[in-house]
């Protein structure tokens, strides 16, 4: 029977790259990878605690989770092989929380640590099974920054400053490979309606700035986004309407966004989730009306193109969620 994971590990609790590798080869890691959505807003525009969870490889709705440590939207997060970390996020003001839990259970979330700065609209920016970053965000008001900070995730503590993004944006969602994060459009509120088609890219196990990428094919922000780990999507998002638009890159290599196919429906601030061969969108707001969130989940096959198809339903319609899984293209190494 496939492992759903590597069953091993160091002494340091982390896992064994050897046998990570040998999971790789066998086509074992993907099989029943775990996701969890956190938080996020509920019509008529609360705030909630709330995490679901699905297992990627099967279709259904979502099940109960338990609770964030604070009802927050708009958060980042991680995942190790074991662990899910959620960073910021928006209570009625930013803050610097992290919390985690293990994904393997169910429970509520027990405190991690805190990030560098509060902050809320921060993404990943990159997660390989050792190392997660949280950049950019806004702190208070309209106040955007360029900060990435990073965590190690099989320990608990306070983050670390690993450098910078290359411009002060919110809402710009990112992809890993096992050693690359990258983080595509944005939006920064200075000047007014300052969206970008910008993508960068870090280095995860060093520290440093992030290094231009390429371009995606329009101005947008607010997207789902996941990864194998050698092709990064992002669905949906604010153009600035809203759109059902895929995008892809090739994560080892540098260069614009190539189209994917589109949503099941028109939408931004969807979050998204993989297990290495397939990507699942869930939640996000329609076009009209505005305060109308959805609880839909959609999916597609990472290794090729074309329109997303029904997975299911999250627990409650809800968006801007911090969203992650134990299978995702950061592990795939």
């Amino acid at each position: 029977m496939a492992k759903s994971y590597p069953s091993k590990h160091n002494n340091s609790g982390i896992w064994n790259m050897s046998d990570v590798a040998t999971a790789v080869s066998n086509n074992d890691w993907c099989s029943g990878h775990r996701a969890v959505y956190g938080g996020g807003n509920v019509d008529p525009g609360a705030v909630s605690n709330v995490m679901d969870y699905v297992s990627i490889v099967s279709l259904g709705d979502a099940a109960d989770f338990g609770d964030l440590s604070t009802a927050r939207k708009r958060l980042g997060a991680v995942a190790s092989f074991t662990r899910a970390c959620f960073g910021g996020g928006d209570t009625g003001s930013s803050t610097n929380v992290v919390d985690y839990v293990t994904t393997g259970s169910t429970g509520d979330a027990a405190d991690f640590g805190d990030l560098t700065q509060a902050r809320r609209f921060l993404h990943s920016s990159g997660n390989s099974s050792v190392r997660g970053l949280f950049a950019g965000g806004q702190t208070s008001g309209t106040t955007n920054v360029t900060t990435i900070d990073y965590i190690t995730m099989a320990t608990t503590g306070d983050a670390i400053d690993f450098g910078d993004i290359s411009a002060t944006l919110t809402d710009h969602e990112g992809v890993s490979s096992p050693t690359r994060g990258v983080m595509a459009g944005g939006y920064n509120y200075s000047p007014a309606d300052n969206y970008v088609n910008m993508i960068d890219y870090v280095e995860i196990a060093s520290t440093g700035n992030a290094i231009d990428f390429g371009d995606l094919s329009s101005l947008r922000f607010n997207k789902g986004a996941a990864s194998s780990h050698t092709r990064g999507v992002w669905g949906g998002g604010s153009v600035p309407s809203k759109t059902s638009l895929i995008e892809y890159v090739t994560i080892p290599s540098k260069g614009n966004a190539i189209n994917f196919g589109d949503l099941s429906t028109v939408r931004s601030y969807s979050s998204g989730v993989s297990n290495g061969k397939r990507a699942v969108f869930g939640g996000g707001s329609m076009t009209s009306p505005a305060s109308l969130y959805q609880n839909t989940m959609d999916y597609i096959a990472l290794s090729s193109a074309g329109d997303a198809t029904d997975f299911g339903d999250l627990s409650v319609g809800r968006h801007a969620i911090g969203a992650t899984s134990n299978g995702h293209g950061g592990l795939g190494l």
